[in-house]
């Protein structure tokens, strides 16, 4: 690669399922794209690892062939505070699939549409429509997307100045191995547990693991993973049952911190931006890799457009939903009749559900 190299009409820069269908849509309009992906082979993420069934829709739409991943199918949502539980029906079949998996699975979708895929390529910075690479490398795109999930590169960070972010939550990600038991019961469902200082999500994911996304207030974190245990022992016997019962499958969980939930971006100059670049709704609504997937599935459709314009287009097709988990996720952090209505009504649940749907 030369200084100041142009590479083709598209350049995306990240690997995740947003910029993955992204890459598959342009590739299969016939555009040159090539997507730097910065991982060199498959690595965990932090993601609650749920794909909804609108999402499971859309990507069988595109022609990925979901049933060769071994997923978890997840069909029940059980709602757990302290020591009451509720259950309920989900309006469809969702999957359970790590990120470990499906990433690498849309990747190949996207090499198999047409797209170049460039594996290991690290881009320290964006300068106006340059992107420099860390071995300083100067790439020149006629276009460029940028889907680097949850992680801002440097020059072109998301600004959610004036906007109502919840940014004071610190998130773990850890697989396990459930007792048999626990797995028994956990099978099909996915379990929101409601914290007094945030929430966590369990559910099966492929091969009889389980996934654990856990979100808590960055002063219940402050003494790392061993005072999460401990505030959980204290807070949530059931999850903290499961947990001492199963095996951890890492040394330590990932772990992030500062994520601005609730935020959207606003459509200012620089690149276009899909999934959590986009868009990063609370994690409890499961739709935030439908929301990757859907974006960059529509991004590909209206490439053509005027970069205003697409930003407009995408803008408006999360505002809402994003805003509205927002509203339920402050309602609902303050426990009290809200909460208790859902644990009497699980539908509630449900219904509140179809008002953060994006796909």
């Amino acid at each position: 690669m030369t200084a100041d190299a142009r590479i083709g009409d598209h350049a995306v820069i990240g690997g995740g399922p947003a910029g993955a269908m992204l890459a598959a849509g342009l590739a299969r309009a016939g555009r040159s794209v090539t997507l730097l992906e910065r991982s060199d082979g498959p690595v965990h993420k932090i993601c609650g690892e749920f794909l909804s069934w609108e999402a499971c829709a859309l990507l069988r739409r595109e022609g990925v062939d979901l049933d060769a991943l071994g997923g978890a199918a997840i069909d029940r949502l059980r709602i757990v505070a302290g020591n009451r539980s509720a259950g309920t029906p989900l309006p469809g079949t969702a999957l359970g699939i790590s990120r470990y998996r499906l990433d690498e699975a849309l990747l190949t979708h996207a090499g198999r549409c047409g797209a170049t895929i460039w594996r290991g390529t690290h881009v320290r910075a964006l300068e106006g429509d340059m992107i420099r690479l860390a071995d300083g490398t100067r790439l020149r795109p006629n276009r460029l997307w940028l889907a680097t999930g949850k992680a801002d590169v440097r020059g072109a960070a998301r600004d959610p100045a004036g906007q109502k972010v919840t940014r004071d939550l610190v998130g773990f990600k850890l697989h396990l191995d459930l007792a048999a038991a626990d797995r028994r019961d956990l099978a099909r469902s996915i379990e929101l547990h409601r914290l007094p200082d945030g929430y966590a999500g369990l559910q099966p994911i492929e091969e009889g693991r389980a996934n654990l996304c856990l979100l808590v207030r960055d002063e219940v974190a402050v003494d790392g993973w061993e005072g999460v245990r401990a505030y959980l022992s204290r807070v949530a016997p059931a999850l903290d049952g499961r947990l001492r019962r199963g095996r951890a499958l890492y040394d330590q969980p990932l772990a992030i911190s500062r994520v601005p939930y609730g935020y959207v971006d606003r459509g200012a100059a620089g690149p276009v931006r899909v999934g959590d670049q986009l868009a990063v709704i609370h994690s409890f609504t499961g739709d935030g890799m439908a929301i990757a997937i859907a974006s960059g599935i529509a991004a590909a459709a209206i490439a053509a457009n005027p970069e205003p314009a697409a930003r407009k287009q995408l803008h408006n097709m999360v505002r809402k939903p994003v805003g509205r988990a927002a509203f339920l996720y402050a309602v609902l952090a303050n426990g009290g009749m809200a909460f208790n209505a859902v644990m009497t009504v699980p539908a509630l649940a449900r219904m509140a559900a179809h008002l953060t749907r994006i796909a």
